[in-house]
């Protein structure tokens, strides 16, 4: 635990940041960590502030259209339930809008409140290089990282439908095309996001979970547990049912033989990494491509 600087932040504060995977469930966790009374979370899930300082295609994203729209009215909307706090809130965001560093530390314990543990959720941090990770670990005294993996070709999928809502030609593009696109082709690699985080945080600082096990009734409180374990706070309850963020399935002209090749590598380390531990979901589509690799193989013996 690392002693806050504030001057209203007294005892000892543990910070964590969720890095990722976008569509993978993490505003439904946002929502429950809200809910726990233990837990101190930023007013505005997604703050995008270091996206915003080191990601190209994300360049100055705390003070763009999407702040606009998203993150400033939900910021003005916890103003409105705590006054007193609102100008140092106000003060907090502006300086992240001029990319200060101190500024974000600050937002992030304005949203600790009364509690020993406080942070943010921001999927795109899985797109962040490793300086631009040096420089968060070192703003929040080495926080808790948490990473939630989707299986990637159904993360993919559901990517496009959340993204045709901006841009419906998202849609009409072929598998490739759509990889080429940094906000596609970063967003899908997971590899490169754990070994990325991991060179910074090591690995007793980045805590993975799957999405398939949060979502199944069998598994879901379990995983969650975990989750508020290595955070350090104390067990909740949470149902499942609830659904947040969903979106209605893309028209998408690719077969999951080609979703799965072109994915093939994320799921190939993780499955070295994890080995029994990893879904069935992904399993399934991992035991596709090695029998189809196993089938190339007896064809070029034969021949």
């Amino acid at each position: 635990m690392q002693i806050g600087r504030a001057n209203d932040v007294e005892s000892a504060t543990t910070f964590f940041v969720g890095i990722g995977a976008q569509r993978s469930g993490t505003t439904w966790i946002a929502k429950a960590f809200e809910d726990h009374p233990e837990i101190g979370m930023s007013p505005i899930k997604e703050t995008h502030f270091w996206t915003s300082k080191h990601v190209a295609h994300q360049r100055g994203a705390v003070r763009g259209l999407q702040a606009a729209k998203l993150r400033i009215p939900k910021l003005l909307s916890r103003c409105r339930q705590d006054p007193l706090k609102a100008p140092s809130w106000l003060m907090a965001y502006a300086g992240m809008m001029a990319h200060r560093d101190k500024s974000y530390r600050r937002f992030i314990e304005l949203g600790r409140g009364s509690c020993t543990v406080a942070g943010e959720i921001t999927p795109a941090y899985a797109t962040l290089s490793e300086d631009a990770f040096k420089s968060l670990d070192d703003c929040i005294d080495q926080p808790k990282y948490f990473l939630v993996l989707r299986n990637p070709a159904d993360r993919l999928v559901s990517q496009i439908a959340h993204t045709k809502d901006i841009d419906p030609a998202i849609e009409q593009m072929d598998l490739q095309a759509l990889l080429a696109l940094p906000y596609f082709s970063m967003r899908s690699d997971y590899a490169a996001t754990y070994q990325t985080c991991v060179k910074v945080s090591g690995p007793e600082r980045l805590h993975v979970l799957f999405y398939e096990d949060l979502f199944d009734q069998q598994t879901a409180q379990a995983t969650l547990d975990k989750l508020y374990a290595y955070i350090g706070v104390s067990s909740r309850h949470r149902e499942i049912t609830e659904v947040i963020n969903a979106r209605p399935a893309p028209r998408v002209d690719i077969s999951r033989r080609e979703l799965v090749q072109s994915l093939r590598k994320d799921y190939q380390f993780f499955n070295e990494l994890f080995e029994d531990a990893l879904p069935q979901r992904w399993k399934q589509d991992i035991d596709h491509f090695l029998t189809c690799d196993g089938a190339q193989e007896a064809e070029v013996k034969e021949g």
